[in-house]
């Protein structure tokens, strides 16, 4: 009796640990989760610009180390505190905002 339980625990092992593989096609399902979830955040985003002008896009910045951004054309970095400062003065010399987008294609990198 023992040995048939050996022998077929060596038989199971192999299927459990081909049944905890992730599905090739998962990736892509991620992929398609991500767009969807970055779509929504997206329009999310415009729609509290809209309504609460360029202080309300401080709700979507990172406050952590990780964010930084990089204005178009230059080379250096800003971060949460400068970004923030910018809005401040900014969001006091514009009086209405409107964004939209002609195409949005969203490509992970994952």
């Amino acid at each position: 009796m023992i040995n048939r339980l050996k022998n077929f625990r060596h038989f199971l092992v192999p299927f459990i640990l081909i049944g905890c593989n992730t599905p090739e096609n998962s990736r892509e399902f991620d992929r398609i989760i991500l767009c969807q979830e970055i779509t929504e955040m997206l329009t999310n985003y415009h729609d509290a610009v809209r309504q609460g002008g360029l202080l309300a896009e401080v709700d979507y910045l990172d406050q952590s180390d990780n964010f930084f951004w990089v204005s178009p054309g230059y080379d250096s970095t800003l971060h949460y505190d400068s970004v923030k400062a910018i809005l401040d003065i900014s969001a006091k010399t514009v009086v209405s905002l409107n964004l939209d987008w002609e195409v949005l294609k969203i490509n992970p990198l994952i």
